[in-house]
């Protein structure tokens, strides 16, 4: 891929559809809605988020993709490199991503020797 060229993204709403057509075809018992799924998926992420995260408290999804942890940075002193002029930056929250070795190997399998790749397919049939 070129450096003009855009990386496709997905959306919400193709990630919710595709979301309920893989229920309804791994789990054809389950009679369940696009609209119940929005349901399921928007409050998982309200509670991950909302009532975790955004509260200082940092949510690990690691056997699954990874960890969401906020950062409370310090209030500091700067400089506009324009103007040289001394400014106050006020503290803030930010949030940060820690990818999990699980994924990790599953995006970059290149980066690890066949031993670590059996002993996480191991890990993982063991949960």
């Amino acid at each position: 891929m070129s450096a003009k060229e855009r990386k496709p993204t997905a959306h919400y709403q193709e990630i919710l559809r595709q979301t309920a057509a893989n229920i309804r075809q791994n789990h054809p018992k389950l009679k369940i809605s696009d609209s119940a799924v929005k349901t399921v998926v928007n409050e998982f992420f309200d509670v991950a988020f909302y009532e975790y995260l955004f509260k200082g408290i940092d949510v690990s999804l690691s056997s699954f993709i990874g960890k969401f942890k906020s950062t409370l940075k310090p209030a500091r002193k700067a400089i506009n490199p324009k103007t040289q002029e001394k400014i106050d930056v006020p503290e803030r929250v930010t949030i940060s991503f820690k990818i999990s070795r699980k994924a990790d190997m599953d995006l970059n399998p290149h980066r690890y020797s066949p031993e670590e790749q059996a002993a996480a397919s191991a890990d993982e049939n063991e949960d």
